[in-house]
């Protein structure tokens, strides 16, 4: 059973004002003329529910947010929602902030439409893309696929039915009428998705299984049966060569042991060889330093030849000049006891008597010093000479002792050597062939479970099917409500005296109205073909009414019925009887629906029923901005 929405209030919030538009029950009728905000205010109900819409330049200049106060089966709410945000912001009738949803279904915040259909008791399903050709591929069923059949905007009005036209929106639309009047359950849209998915699995799985199976047809390696028997094969001769490999290893070990005392010796002898080379390199070096030393002292004998000659040459030389660079040396510009040239101290030398037995003592000094170091030298060397005759002998019994084990154990192990090669590579020959011929069996292997997997999907699709169909039947009985909707309409479209009536109908498998046995597209004009729509629209909420047993929400919102119509006595007579019709739905069923025109000018229409919302020129839909009058199209 519907559960009843009602618009209770709309307010416009600017930088200084906030205007409030009050609906009530039963019929509402805003009017005004062309331009003064009729539709932009229908267009602001429905971006406040979260959808997108049509907002004019004016409310984006001027609006800051929307807010509208709504009533959803028992419980009234106040939505909130800022000019170009996604966000929807639910408060209670008392301004306090509750929750906030996006209005994309963004991981951040719930979802609105998600809160809507669950306070009008309707479901939130996903339905498959396709119904001829069902795959696993399917959409969800929003509030905003539902709205559509509460709100008929002025530009769809003469265009489409519940954006029949549009590709994307035409299997909504269908599923979303099913729902509505119980010409679906929850199980039928599960079953089509199952359906779908199993349709998916079924056409990948068969996929595979050919491509495996023709692999298998195409290659070379046999049958599974002669495939098994050659793995046995080839596992008995695996195991064989193992064993062998393993046999010719203990005795190549065993012919190694033999060797063993042998071996010793010439770890023992590599030993000694090499302290022998570590005594060699400490001599050597011993050798080169004292050499440096030797040097050094012969340099340090020619220096002090030199400085003997020089003391003696120079001693009695007196400085005017300096000898570098040329410039007068003047007396006294040194303390005394310093070299006027260099000005360093003078060196202390010995008295004129003692000058030539120093220079002779330093001498001797120096000679003894490099007799003795020359000594350690040749000690050196000849040490040196007796280290490379031991070297030399180890060298040639390591020699002999390696040839010696390479003689012992050439005839034991270089056979075994030959044998253990040829047993390896068998092995890896067979252990090749092994993993290819499994790998050909994981191949049959993988071919048989893939077909198990295929029969089981098919015996899957069968049973879903079957469910299917008889969910199918179980919906069927109901379809005489289409029926009902049908006659509906029919004589809602006798009642306004469409022009050129022959006869009106919904058709029973696409739900929208045909008139004279022509679709909605083919009527003839765009005044007929909205005169058609408020039928349609009228006929399905008097339906829902008249017997309380569908999910169509209570509400329907009507942009502009009159589109098209002239001002000729006929058109005046139409929308006379259009509103009529309007009268008797308030007598009918008084204020357990709510229904909201937007007209241009009820002057000459009986209204009285109804609550009148009036706009105009002088006070349009946001009065903070100055109109400029019938001239401009519009400004909201």
């Amino acid at each position: 059973m519907s559960e009843v929405i009602v618009i209770e209030e709309l307010s416009l919030v600017t930088e200084t004002n906030r205007h409030r538009y009050a609906f009530r029950p039963g019929t509402n009728v805003i009017t005004g003329p062309v331009g003064t905000g009729k539709s932009s205010l229908l267009e602001l109900i429905r971006y406040a529910l979260g959808d997108d819409a049509v907002l004019s330049k004016a409310v984006l200049a001027a609006v800051q947010r929307v807010v509208l106060r709504i009533r959803l089966g028992n419980d009234t709410w106040v939505l909130e929602r800022r000019i170009k945000s996604g966000l929807v912001q639910l408060l209670d009738t008392n301004g306090r902030a509750l929750r906030t949803f996006a209005t994309t279904g963004a991981a951040r915040h719930p979802s609105i439409s998600g809160f809507l259909l669950e306070r009008l008791g309707l479901p939130e399903v996903r339905i498959v893309r396709s119904r001829t050709k069902p795959t696993g591929e399917t959409t969800p069923l929003t509030f905003n696929d539902y709205y559509p059949y509460s709100y008929v905007s002025q530009s769809e009005i003469d265009r489409s039915v519940v954006y029949h036209l549009d590709p994307f929106r035409e299997p909504k639309r269908r599923a979303v009428f099913e729902v509505l009047f119980g010409l679906a359950e929850d199980e039928l849209h599960q079953l089509q998705t199952q359906l779908g998915e199993l349709n998916d699995r079924l056409k990948a799985g068969r996929a595979r299984e050919q491509a495996v199976a023709a692999f298998l047809r195409e290659g070379e390696e046999g049958s599974e049966e002669s495939l098994m028997v050659e793995l046995a094969r080839l596992s008995e001769s695996l195991i064989a060569a193992q064993g062998r490999l393993n046999d010719l290893r203990a005795s190549s070990r065993t012919a190694t042991l033999q060797a063993g005392p042998r071996r010793e010796r010439l770890v023992l002898l590599i030993g000694q060889l090499a302290n022998i080379a570590e005594r060699e390199r400490t001599l050597q070096n011993e050798i080169e330093e004292r050499t440096r030393l030797l040097a050094q002292i012969q340099l340090d004998l020619q220096r002090l030849d030199r400085s003997e000659v020089a003391g003696d040459v120079f001693e009695a030389v007196s400085f005017r000049r300096c000898p570098r660079c040329m410039q007068s040396i003047e007396p006294g510009r040194l303390a005394i006891g310093h070299c006027y040239v260099c000005g360093q101290p003078d060196p202390v030398r010995p008295a004129d008597g003692d000058r030539e037995g120093f220079f002779d003592n330093e001498r001797k000094r120096l000679r003894a010093l490099q007799t003795e170091i020359a000594g350690l030298v040749e000690e050196s060397q000849a040490g040196l000479g007796s280290i490379a005759d031991d070297r030399r002998v180890l060298e040639i019994s390591v020699t002999a002792t390696e040839a010696d084990i390479e003689q012992g154990t050439r005839a034991y192990v270089s056979p075994l050597f030959e044998a253990i090669a040829d047993s390896s590579a068998l092995i890896a020959r067979v252990e090749a062939r092994r993993k290819a011929v499994q790998r050909a069996l994981d191949y049959w292997l993988r071919q048989r479970k893939l077909s198990a997997e295929v029969r089981e999907t098919e015996q899957q699709l069968t049973s879903v099917r079957q469910k299917l169909e008889e969910a199918r039947n179980r919906v069927e009985a109901r379809r005489h409500r289409v029926t009902e909707i049908s006659n509906l309409f029919d004589e809602i479209v006798q009642f306004l005296r469409v022009p050129w009536y022959q006869s009106a109908r919904i058709d029973a498998r696409s739900y929208l109205p045909v008139v004279n046995e022509t679709s909605f597209v083919g009527l003839s004009s765009g005044g007929i073909k909205t005169i058609v729509n408020v039928a349609y629209h009228i006929s399905l909420l008097t339906y829902a009414l008249r017997t309380q047993m569908t999910l169509v929400p209570y509400l329907l919102i009507l942009d502009s019925p009159r589109k098209n119509l002239g001002s000729g006595p006929d058109d005046r007579g139409l929308a006379e009887r259009m509103y009529r019709r309007f009268r008797s739905l308030a007598d009918t069923y008084g204020e357990n629906y709510q229904l909201i025109i937007a007209d241009n000018d009820v002057q000459h229409l009986d209204v009285s029923f109804a609550t009148i919302t009036a706009l105009s020129y002088a006070k349009p839909l946001i009065p903070d901005l100055e109109h400029p009058g019938p001239t401009v199209e519009s400004i909201s």
